[in-house]
């Protein structure tokens, strides 16, 4: 399970090995499993001036990649751009929202993990658990631009249901994968069609009496993320 895998045989190298683990978890996005030995864990090691830990530089996304969806974007195809990982927090989300309200791309989630919403920030509806809801929500693009994870896939393998939720003859391009740094590839899109860093983008305007439906006093599934 794990993408990296170490042993720290002394005491001695578990500083040196911990960022090892860290750099590989950065890199790859995936697990990483760092073995202490007893003798290791609790061994003795000399004292030395600790300096700030450096996190690895993650690679940029590649020009072409961009260009494909710059291209796409502006051909007039009905887009979608769908966001996971680290594009899900609220700077990668200001610049996903820039492109979205000057190209008309929608804007999806497809994970379940850390995601910054609330009031003021970019509001990002996910792509539905669901088979048959997913397919009846996606079934209009024409293009799709996948930040982070690939494509949208259906769980499990269900028989007679099909294992992308895409629909036959979209074009999907992959901007940037885990392993890239997800906010600055949305920002590089952004500048690439010419937005700017004051350009406009749509947040969620909810407040706390919208908490409620005053009729029923019953929550609403965009209520229960409001955050003043």
């Amino acid at each position: 399970m794990s993408h990296w895998l170490g042993r720290a045989g002394h005491a001695r190298e578990i500083r040196e090995r911990t960022e090892a683990a860290l750099a590989a978890t950065y890199l790859t996005r995936g697990p990483s499993t760092l073995i202490l030995p007893s003798d290791a864990a609790w061994g003795e090691a000399a004292s030395e001036h600790i300096s700030p830990i450096l996190l690895p530089v993650l690679p940029a996304v590649e020009a072409d990649s961009v260009a494909d969806c710059v291209r796409a974007l502006r051909s007039g195809l009905t887009a979608a751009i769908f966001l996971s990982g680290q594009a899900m927090r609220e700077e990668a989300l200001v610049a996903a929202g820039r492109i979205s309200a000057a190209t008309g791309a929608q804007l999806f989630s497809q994970t379940s993990g850390r995601y910054q919403r609330g009031a003021g920030r970019v509001a990002v509806p996910q792509v539905p658990y669901k088979i048959d809801l997913a397919l009846d929500t996606l079934k209009h693009i024409q293009v799709a631009i996948c930040v982070g994870s690939g494509q949208p896939i259906g769980f499990f393998a269900y028989p007679g249901k099909p294992g992308t939720m895409l629909p036959e003859g979209c074009q999907v391009i992959q901007l940037a994968g885990h392993e890239h740094d997800l906010r600055q590839a949305l920002e590089t899109l952004a500048e690439a069609l010419g937005l700017s860093d004051k350009a406009p983008y749509a947040v969620n305007k909810l407040r706390q009496h919208e908490i409620s439906d005053p009729a029923s006093d019953t929550l609403t599934a965009d209520a229960v993320i409001v955050v003043e």
